[in-house]
């Protein structure tokens, strides 16, 4: 799957999302950076829970974040909102994304 974060009307980043005919194995490529495990929280009918262990932001340099997303099957793409929490404190340290991905041929 290829996804994006976004921002308002913003695409902040995108990202490749491989996954398993299971829910173990799950992992997100993040642009010139090592692979992030994912891992499925739960799935009930068109819907997904993810989390995503601290690793190094993709959006703020040298800070580490730890997502957890929901997303739902919605005209053919998986469309929700991550929720990222940031290691540096501050009245911006948990933010909410839009996330949308699509599948690969």
């Amino acid at each position: 799957m290829s996804g994006t974060f976004s921002g308002g009307d913003s695409t902040l980043l995108t990202y490749e999302l491989v996954t398993t005919s299971d829910t173990t194995g799950w992992v997100a490529h993040f642009p010139n950076r090592d692979p992030v495990p994912v891992h499925v929280v739960a799935v009930a009918g068109d819907s997904i829970i993810t989390e995503q262990e601290p690793f190094e932001s993709v959006l703020r340099k040298g800070v580490q974040v730890t997502a957890r997303g929901v997303a739902r099957l919605q005209d053919g793409k998986l469309v929700g909102i991550t929720t990222a929490r940031y290691s540096a404190p501050g009245p911006d340290s948990v933010v909410l994304r839009r996330i949308e991905g699509t599948r690969q041929p």
